[in-house]
């Protein structure tokens, strides 16, 4: 006898339809990812999408789209670069994959997302003065220092000892320095960007 329930996906999974990409985040869920370019900076490999037909397509309830900044959901395999440790988003947790049966079917049908553990100790901090406009603070800071970490997410943090402040609105604005060095940046990105997309590998 045929079992009329769909095993669907392992959650996680990135599968396709012709009108985009979705993401697995539950037995019963899928979410769009917002484009090409979201895609690549929340650390997807395109080579890790399946083809679907719309049967598998619609056991899935669709919910709202990706976009840049979400939390990666659960089932997201992530590989420490810095000493190679396998970790599997669970309950919005890291959790390690240790050799095994299981960690060898995740690598055999998933390329992990690469992270550095490092790099959520990296700070980079400034001093804010007041402004031009009253009862304003401004804060100018260089992240340079946090070139080496991997997605484009930051936490910001603010800290006094001795002033109250009763914070009415934050502000933030991001600016790429005019330079040689990140322009070689810039194009070694975009040329990463479309390898990947065509499923070509960096030579």
């Amino acid at each position: 006898m045929v079992d009329q329930n769909f095993l669907g996906f392992r959650v996680g999974s990135l599968i396709s339809f012709a009108d985009g990409v979705y993401l697995i985040t539950s037995e019963t869920d899928i979410r769009p990812i917002g484009s090409a370019e979201i895609f690549l900076a929340l650390g997807y490999h395109f080579k890790d999408v399946v083809p679907v037909n719309e049967e598998d397509l619609g056991i899935y309830k669709r919910g709202r789209i990706f976009l840049m900044g979400a939390a990666h959901p659960d089932g997201t395999l992530f590989k420490d670069r810095s000493d190679g440790t396998l970790y599997l988003i669970e309950g919005n947790a890291r959790r390690p994959i240790e050799n095994g049966p299981y960690r060898n079917f995740l690598m055999a049908t998933t390329d992990p997302i690469a992270v550095d553990a490092a790099s959520n100790e990296m700070l980079a901090h400034c001093t804010a003065v007041s402004g031009l406009l009253p009862r304003a603070l401004d804060c100018t800071v260089s992240l340079e220092s946090l070139q080496s970490s991997v997605g484009p997410d930051y936490e910001i943090a603010l800290s006094s000892h001795d002033t109250d402040i009763d914070i009415g609105t934050l502000t933030l604005a991001f600016e790429t320095r005019l330079d040689q060095g990140n322009m070689t940046t810039l194009l070694a990105k975009i040329k990463q960007r479309i390898l990947a997309r065509f499923g070509l590998t960096t030579p």
